[in-house]
């Protein structure tokens, strides 16, 4: 798979509209794409985003008793802390679908397998169980 990318030049500007400096356009080209991301704080969110960004379908699996742990650092919003209002989580987090399940138990490790099922690439970066 490329990246696919095309250079706006100044003629295919109106006429009578000022132009500076040059735009890209990005396609979507991973469209038909899905990840599944199982990941926490910023380096698996930050991959996943970029693959989102581009236009894969992406599911982010929370934890059900606190969500990703970037829900609670700052900046937030108006500074109101709140799990909702984390500049850093709503910025890893845009262009992604999510869900809530717990892996660690039957019911959890049944819905991710299905997830698992149907997706392209799947994206981690948790520790390993003891």
């Amino acid at each position: 798979m490329r990246l696919v990318v095309r250079e706006i030049s100044t003629r295919s500007v109106s006429p009578g509209r000022k132009f500076t400096g040059v735009r890209f356009l990005f396609y979507k080209i991973l469209e038909d794409v899905k990840v599944i991301e199982y990941g926490n704080m910023v380096s698996a969110p930050f991959c996943a985003k970029i693959l989102a960004d581009m236009g894969a379908e992406v599911i982010k699996i929370e934890k059900p008793c606190c969500g990703d742990d970037s829900r609670g650092l700052e900046p937030f919003m108006n500074d109101s802390p709140g799990i909702e209002r984390s500049g850093l989580f709503l910025y890893l987090n845009m262009n992604k679908k999510g869900i809530t399940l717990n892996p660690e138990n039957a019911a959890g490790r049944k819905i991710l397998n299905q997830l698992l099922k149907n997706a392209d690439i799947f994206v981690e970066n948790n520790p390993r169980s003891k």
